[in-house]
């Protein structure tokens, strides 16, 4: 923090200059208007980037697809522009924004496809219920599929993963 002398305390506290007697008062007020400086810095970061935020959504309300999937949509695809560029983009570029979100699109149009099937998946088996909801994103390996005493025919899924993994098979067949 600075160091407050006299002479940095009554330059940033320009009503009590004329006052002897109130240096001490005009130290506490300083040090509260430097907190509020150093706060108000952040708090402004936090407003620009909420408007930028607020630009891109609107832009991409334009032509019917979400910001959040847009966002996922431009990082699948590899394509880093950062926010306040997006934003400066939907207000200059109309164009250039279209064609992001021309290329953007068959992505979108995918992400909604899972979303959908995902939410619909998560209606029919409640919290409540005792089997896992898998998530969508996540790619299916022959080791995350696992053979409990329920299950009804596991010389089924042994015949199935029989192709896949040698050795998860053979594991498999001892097992059985």
């Amino acid at each position: 923090m600075v160091r407050l002398t006299k002479e940095f305390i009554l330059k940033r506290a320009k009503g009590f200059k004329n006052r002897t007697n109130c240096i001490t008062i005009a130290k506490s007020r300083v040090q509260k208007a430097l907190v509020n400086e150093y706060i108000s810095r952040r708090i402004k970061k936090r407003d620009l980037r909420q408007q930028w935020i607020q630009q891109i959504g609107a832009g991409t309300r334009e032509y019917n697809i979400n910001y959040s999937y847009f966002i996922h949509s431009l990082i699948r695809n590899n394509i880093f522009l950062n926010r306040k560029i997006l934003s400066e983009l939907t207000i200059t570029e109309p164009l250039s924004f279209r064609s992001l979100t021309l290329q953007v699109e068959p992505d979108v149009l995918q992400l909604k496809k899972i979303c959908q099937s995902y939410r619909e998946y998560k209606a029919v088996h409640h919290r409540y219920s005792k089997q896992p909801i898998p998530d969508p994103l996540e790619p299916i390996s022959p080791h995350s599929i696992r053979i409990e005493l329920g299950d009804p025919d596991p010389k089924l899924v042994y015949e199935a993963l029989k192709d896949i993994d040698a050795e998860l098979a053979a594991e498999l067949a001892s097992i059985l």
